[in-house]
C-alpha cells in the first residue's frame, strides 16, 4: 500500500540509459491505455468492454492498442503485473501485523486496507467484473500470497497449511466486497467507518486464529451419496 496505482502504471526509467523521445512517449501510451481499460472494464463491465472503447478512452487507435496488447484478457494481465508491488507490501504488512498479535496494530492495517480499496475503486470494481464474466480470467488474475506471508503460514500445522492460506483469501475477498458494497453501492451507508472498522476488527482477529480443537477434523470429506 505504498504506491498509489497511476504510480504502479507510471514506466520506472531504465537504468541503463537515457530514455529517447520514441520510448517515452511508447510508456505513457502504454500507462495511458492501461488507465483507460481500468475505467471502461469498470463502466462497461470486462464481458462487454469492447478494445475499440478502451483505445477511444486513451485517444488511440486499435492499431495502437495491438502494438502493446495482444487482446483484452493480455491487457487484465499487465494492469495485474503493474499492480504487483503495491499487492506484495499489503500481504507482508499483514504478515506482520499478524505476527505481532497486536489487535491494534491489525485494526490499523484494516483502517489503511479500506482506505487503499477506496483508493482504487474503480480497479477494485473492474477486477470484481473480470472475475464474474471471465471464470478462467478470473483464476489466472487472482494474485499470489503465499511468498509474502511466512511467518503467519508457517505458524500453521503442516496438514493445516490449506486452510491458513484460505483465511487469508476470505479476508482480502471479504475487503473488497465491503468496498463495493458499502463504498460504491451505498449499503448499510449509516455506518461510520470507526464501526466497520471494529467489528471487521473483532470478527478477523479470531477467525485469523488457528483452532486447536481435536473435535474438527480436516481429513478429506466424501461426497454425500
Amino acid at each position: 500500500m505504498t504506491r498509489s496505482l497511476k504510480e504502479n502504471l507510471e514506466p520506472d526509467p531504465p537504468q541503463a540509459r537515457r530514455p529517447s523521445l520514441r520510448d517515452e512517449q511508447k510508456g505513457l501510451t502504454r500507462a495511458r491505455l492501461l488507465e483507460s481499460a481500468i475505467e471502461v472494464f469498470a463502466h462497461h463491465g470486462f464481458a462487454d468492454a469492447t478494445i475499440g472503447e478502451i483505445a477511444e478512452a486513451a485517444n488511440a487507435s486499435r492499431a495502437t492498442f495491438y502494438l502493446h496488447f495482444k487482446s483484452k484478457e493480455d491487457i487484465v494481465a499487465a494492469i495485474v503485473a503493474e499492480t504487483a508491488p503495491d499487492v506484495a507490501d499489503y500481504y507482508s504488512r499483514l504478515d506482520d501485523v499478524l505476527a505481532s498479535g497486536s489487535r491494534g496494530a491489525f485494526r490499523a492495517w484494516m483502517i489503511d486496507a479500506l482506505h487503499w480499496f477506496e483508493e482504487h475503486q474503480t480497479i477494485v470494481v473492474a477486477l470484481e467484473h473480470i472475475l464474474l464474466s471471465n471464470r478462467g480470467l478470473g483464476a489466472s488474475i487472482m494474485q499470489p500470497f503465499a511468498e509474502h506471508m511466512p511467518k503467519f503460514l508457517h505458524s500453521w500445522p503442516a496438514p493445516r497449511r490449506l486452510e491458513g492460506e484460505l483465511r487469508v483469501w476470505l479476508l482480502v475477498m471479504l475487503m473488497s466486497r465491503v468496498n463495493i458494497a458499502w463504498k460504491v453501492s451505498g449499503s448499510m451507508s449509516q455506518v461510520h467507518e470507526d464501526l466497520m472498522v471494529d467489528v471487521l476488527t473483532d470478527l478477523w482477529t479470531e477467525g485469523l486464529k488457528i483452532k486447536r480443537s481435536t473435535e474438527r477434523s480436516h481429513r478429506a470429506r466424501k461426497a454425500p451419496s
